[in-house]
C-alpha cells in the first residue's frame, strides 16, 4: 500500500501578525531609505540607540560576570562547609575546653595571691572567682545575671533570663572536672547539640547530656523525698534539680543542691541568686517545689565525679 504524502494546509495569517509584519517592513524600508538618502539624519537617530544598546550590554556583561564569580565563591564555601561537616562526623565528640585552649588546674582557686575567706564562700582577688564552700564540693559560682554575660544570647534569648540550665551545668562541670566552662560556653554547647528551647530555656536532656559529655556520672533520683535526697547528699553526691513556680522562680528553674548543713538543711547553688546560694534551706520546701515533670531523668539528677 502506498501512502500518499500529506499535503500541508497553509492557514491565513491573522490581522495582528499582518500588522506587525507591515510595521517591521515599513520601519526597515524607512531605515534603509534614511541611511541612503539622508545619512546624517540616520546617524542622529540611530547612534544614540546604538550607544544605549552597547551601554546596556556592558552593564549586563559586568553583572553577569559578577554574579558568576559570586556563585563560584558561594559554591566553594558550601563545599568547604560540607567537607568540614563530614570530617566532624568522623571525629569522636569532645567537650569544648576553656577559652585559653587548655585544661585549667583542678584547683579552681587561683594559684596567685591570697583568697579572701567569708562565711560559706571565698573570693579570689586575682581572678574575681567566687567559690561556694561547705558542701560536698567547692562550687565555682556563676550568676546568669552577671553583667559579663547576662545580655549575651542563648540561642535567641538572653542568658540572664533563659540561661539557668547552662549556668548550672557550667558550675557543675567547672567544679567537678578539670574543665572550666563559663555560662556562655555552655550555652553555645547546648545550642549546637539541640538542647536549647526557644523562649523556654533548656530541654531537660541538657543536664544528663552535658554531664556525660564531660565525663561525669548522672542518674535519676527515684526517691524524691527529703529522706531520699538527704541520703544521696550524705553519700557525697550533688544534685541538679528543676523547681517550679515558688520561692525561686515564676516558671521553671534549674539549681544545684550542693550539700547538707550539720542540722540537715540543704545548701544550694542558685544560678540566678548569690543570696539564695549562701542561705540554708528547709529540705521540705525544696521537695515541695520540685517540678512535677520527670522527662529525661528529672526533676532531680544525681551527679557524681565519674572517678
Amino acid at each position: 500500500m502506498v501512502k500518499r504524502k500529506k499535503e500541508k494546509i497553509l492557514r491565513p495569517l491573522g490581522m495582528g501578525k499582518i500588522l506587525l509584519i507591515g510595521v517591521f517592513c515599513f520601519v526597515l524600508v524607512e531605515g534603509i531609505a534614511c541611511f541612503v538618502f539622508a545619512p546624517a539624519l540616520f546617524h542622529r537617530i540611530a547612534d544614540p540607540i546604538a550607544e544605549k544598546a552597547i551601554e546596556v550590554f556592558e552593564l549586563t556583561k559586568d553583572s553577569t560576570i559578577a554574579f558568576a564569580h559570586k556563585t563560584q565563591e558561594t559554591m566553594a564555601v558550601w563545599a568547604e562547609e560540607a567537607k568540614q561537616a563530614i570530617e566532624d562526623l568522623k571525629k569522636p565528640e569532645e567537650p569544648p575546653i576553656d577559652a585559653a585552649g587548655s585544661k585549667p588546674a583542678s584547683d579552681i582557686a587561683s594559684k596567685q595571691g591570697m583568697v579572701i575567706q567569708h562565711d560559706g564562700y571565698y573570693t579570689d582577688p586575682a581572678s574575681g572567682d567566687i567559690v561556694l564552700t561547705g558542701g560536698n564540693a567547692d562550687i565555682l559560682f556563676f550568676n546568669q545575671v552577671s553583667p559579663t554575660w547576662k545580655d549575651k544570647l542563648y540561642g535567641s534569648d538572653p542568658i540572664g533570663t533563659h540561661g539557668c540550665g547552662p549556668a548550672a551545668m557550667a558550675m557543675v562541670i567547672s567544679s567537678l572536672t578539670d574543665y572550666q566552662v563559663d555560662p556562655v560556653t555552655m550555652a553555645s554547647w547546648s545550642v549546637r547539640h539541640g538542647y536549647y528551647s526557644r523562649g523556654g530555656g533548656s530541654y531537660h536532656a541538657l543536664i544528663p547530656a552535658a554531664a556525660r559529655a564531660y565525663g561525669l556520672t548522672v542518674t535519676s533520683a527515684s526517691d524524691r523525698t527529703v529522706a531520699g535526697l538527704t541520703k544521696e547528699l550524705k553519700a557525697g553526691k550533688i544534685l541538679v534539680i528543676l523547681v517550679r513556680q515558688g520561692h525561686f522562680t515564676t516558671s521553671g528553674h534549674f539549681m544545684i543542691v550542693r550539700g547538707l548543713s550539720p542540722d540537715g538543711k540543704f545548701m544550694l547553688a542558685d544560678p540566678q541568686s548569690f543570696e539564695n546560694s549562701t542561705t540554708l534551706w528547709d529540705p521540705n520546701l525544696i521537695v515541695r517545689e520540685l517540678a512535677g515533670r520527670d522527662g529525661d531523668g528529672g526533676p532531680v539528677w544525681i551527679i557524681g565525679s565519674g572517678n
